[in-house]
C-alpha cells in the first residue's frame, strides 16, 4: 500500500466521492443498503462508540451518529476527513490508516469500515483485524464490508464474465487492487478465537462480522 499515491488519490477524490456512490456504473450497487447493514449488524446502541475506519466523507459514520452514537472516523485524507466533519460536526476525526491507529484512543463498542480494506493484501488485512480486537469493549464486535471474492474460482469467474462482457477496464481496476480471497483470509484467521459470519450483497461485495470469543 503506497500511502502517499492513496492519500493524494483521495484527496482528488474527495469532493467528488459522493457523487461516484450514488452515480457508478459499476462498484457501488446497493450502496446504502449495504451501509444500512453494517449498522445492523454492529447493534450499537444510543450512547455506545463506534470507529470507523477510512470513514470517508461520513456516509456510514453519520448513520451511527443519527441513532445517537458517538463515533470516531479514521482516514488517511484530510480532504476526505474534511467532507466528513462539514457534513456531521459531532463526528470525531482522526487522520490514520488500517495499520496505524497510533491517535486512536479508548475502547468501542464495534468497529465497522466500509469499501476500504482491499487497499492491504489479505497477510496484512489478517494481522489487521487481529489488531483491532485490541480496541473493542467485551462483547464487541467488527463488522467489514468490502470487495472481495469467496475463493480463486470466484475471481476467475468474475474474471472472465467481465472479459467477455467487454468490461475489461473494470478488470484492471480490480487488478490494481487487493479484493480479498475469503478462503484463504478465513484460513488465515482460523486461530484467531473470534466467530467469522459473512454475507455476499453483491457479485463481489461482502459484510464480515467478526465477534472476538473468550479465550478459555
Amino acid at each position: 500500500m503506497d500511502l502517499h499515491r492513496l492519500r493524494q488519490e483521495f484527496d482528488a477524490w474527495a469532493h467528488q466521492y459522493d457523487a461516484t456512490v450514488t452515480e457508478a456504473e459499476w462498484g457501488f450497487e446497493r450502496y446504502d443498503e449495504i451501509l444500512d447493514r453494517v449498522v445492523e449488524l454492529a447493534a450499537v446502541p444510543p450512547g455506545g462508540r463506534v470507529l470507523d475506519l477510512g470513514t470517508g466523507t461520513g456516509n456510514l459514520a453519520g448513520r451511527f451518529l443519527d441513532r445517537g452514537v458517538e463515533v470516531t472516523g479514521v482516514d488517511l485524507s484530510q480532504k476526505m476527513l474534511q467532507r466528513a466533519k462539514a457534513k456531521y460536526p459531532t463526528l470525531e476525526t482522526v487522520e490514520g490508516h488500517f495499520e496505524d491507529l497510533s491517535r486512536v484512543r479508548g475502547l468501542y463498542d464495534a468497529i465497522v469500515s466500509s469499501y476500504a480494506l482491499h487497499h492491504i493484501p489479505d497477510e496484512r488485512k489478517a494481522r489487521v483485524l487481529q489488531h483491532l480486537q485490541r480496541f473493542l469493549k467485551p462483547g464487541g464486535r467488527i463488522v467489514i464490508a468490502d470487495y472481495a471474492f469467496q475463493n480463486v474460482q470466484h475471481r476467475e469467474q468474475v474474471r472472465a464474465e467481465l472479459l467477455a462482457s467487454g468490461r475489461e477496464h473494470w478488470w484492471r481496476e480490480i487488478e490494481q487492487e487487493y479484493y480479498a480471497d475469503l478462503a484463504y483470509l478465513f484460513e488465515l484467521l482460523c486461530d484467531s478465537p473470534c466467530e467469522v459470519q459473512r454475507e455476499q450483497w453483491t457479485p463481489f461485495v461482502w459484510i464480515l462480522t467478526l465477534i472476538p470469543q473468550p479465550t478459555r
